[in-house]
């Protein structure tokens, strides 16, 4: 009986193996491929072309800002040189103001003493009760008459020959 008892120790190893064959070709299954070169670069090849696509459309695109930007220095030159021009006549245009301002002045100075002047008369005509010389030589007559023919006290004497 003993060769018996040896066969199924036997048995026990090819189970073993066919354990371990399930599990090799189930570990073969989870392993990672290795990858295939060719398509590593063709994918590489297609992103650096398109890298390089973008960065020819990037110099382009600079130059062009660089392109737009050249005149610019030209621009604020004589922007500079205009905003002075207009200083140097805003200059003079103030100065022009301030002397015409200075000779309104002197005309209404003027006109206000000719005016003053007009009223300053005004005032004397108002005063003076004859008008013309022939009434003014009349009553100059009168009042020598009245000194002569009448009799005057010397106060009212003085005063006719104050009003002469």
């Amino acid at each position: 009986m003993a060769p018996k008892a040896a066969a199924p120790k036997a048995a026990a190893p090819k189970k073993e193996k066919k354990e371990k064959t399930e599990k090799t070709e189930v570990e073969e299954t989870n392993k990672l491929t290795k990858p295939d070169r060719a398509t590593f670069d063709a994918a590489a090849k297609v992103i650096t072309e398109k890298v390089e696509k973008l960065q020819k459309e990037l110099k382009a695109l600079s130059a062009e800002i660089s392109g737009k930007g050249a005149g610019k220095d030209e621009f604020f030159t004589k922007k500079s040189e205009i905003r002075d021009k207009i200083n140097k006549e805003s200059a003079a245009l103030n100065e022009l103001h301030s002397r015409k301002d200075e000779i309104q002045g002197a005309a209404k100075a003027s006109k206000e003493s000719s005016r003053a002047a007009m009223t300053e008369l005004k005032d004397m005509k108002k005063e003076l009760q004859y008008r013309t010389t022939d009434e003014i030589d009349a009553r100059i007559a009168s009042l020598e008459g009245k000194m002569m023919h009448d009799v005057i006290p010397l106060k009212e004497e003085k005063k006719i020959r104050e009003e002469m």
